[in-house]
């Protein structure tokens, strides 16, 4: 592929991808189909990158074409349009050698060797501030920053950095405020969030016990109650048991939502995580999960052994 009169022996789809992480908010390429030697993805440049059926082809040489709008561009094109950044400054960041870091990720019980390619220092910083809604959620500001938790002004929505456990960030997940969802990537890894936190306590501390939580919200609170949690962000996958698994702590406390799913998740989670002491939270309140209760009504809560 030849960028600025630049070869790099790089897969084209890694390039999009990174491209889809950097330009997260405008929700670009969300439809990626890989062929032998070509890519047919959503077109950027028309219906704002949000057609359903792609209908542009990008080749292994970085040459763009969009059948619907007629766009005839490159990579170099892509990239300053998309982001505003000259080409030549954006591979050498992630895709010179020396940008091009080889990383372990200790998921489960396999050491598994990746490259991969992570959001910025400066992207983090540019949305690390505490907004107000932080507040509404009993998160204060020394959690947040613990976590680097942001607010992008742009999607009006907190930012949550998701790192895997050497803490490079991967890539952010958005919560709305105004229309209080979530936007998640697709296709990509899924670490536990707070994993890292946790780790780096670790250095200083003896933890011996952790909350597993479903909502990043919910792993804040513990946090703020003194306590440690990891948080799933859905009711768990095969790949985050492992990472569970891994992590050099004995004891877990299952503290999934306080609902019909939360219930199933529950029961499935304590067959499933081995190598662990395993317990229970138990609601004895009607909320629905830890961030809506006081620190109090936390902490009264029973905690029981499961025996397996």
């Amino acid at each position: 592929m030849i960028v600025n009169n630049k070869e790099y022996n790089i897969d084209i789809n890694d390039v999009i991808k990174q491209l889809k992480v950097d330009s997260f908010g405008k929700k670009l390429f969300n439809t990626v189909n890989k062929y032998e030697d070509y890519l047919m993805v959503s077109c950027p440049y028309h219906k704002n990158g949000q057609e359903k059926k792609p209908s542009a082809m990008i080749r292994n040489d970085g040459s763009f074409y969009c059948f619907a709008c007629d766009a005839k561009k490159n990579v170099s094109n892509l990239i300053y349009d998309i982001l505003g950044v000259d080409a030549t400054e954006y591979m050498q960041q992630h895709w010179d050698s020396v940008a091009l870091r080889q990383r372990k990720f200790n998921i489960g019980l396999k050491q598994q060797s990746s490259t991969t390619h992570c959001v910025s220092r400066e992207e983090v910083e540019r949305y690390k501030m505490y907004h107000t809604y932080l507040k509404e959620r009993g998160i204060s500001p020394k959690i947040a920053f613990k976590f680097d938790i942001g607010y992008s002004n742009e999607l009006n929505a907190i930012m949550f950095p998701i790192k895997d456990e050497q803490g490079n960030v991967l890539y952010f997940i958005a919560r709305s405020i105004d229309k209080k969802r979530y936007s998640i990537m697709k296709d990509v890894a899924k670490p536990l969030f707070g994993a890292y936190e946790l780790l780096k306590e670790q250095e200083t501390k003896e933890i011996n016990e952790i909350y597993l939580v479903e909502g990043m919200f919910d792993c804040l609170s513990v946090w703020e109650y003194g306590k440690y949690a990891v948080a799933m962000n859905g009711l768990g996958s095969v790949q985050q048991i492992k990472q569970l698994e891994s992590l050099p702590i004995r004891t877990v406390i299952i503290a999934t939502d306080n609902d019909e799913r939360g219930q199933k998740a529950r029961e499935r989670l304590e067959k499933s995580i081995k190598n662990k002491f395993i317990k229970v939270l138990k609601y004895n309140t009607d909320k629905k999960d830890i961030n809506s209760m006081t620190k109090e009504e936390f902490l009264n809560l029973e905690v029981s052994d499961v025996f397996r």
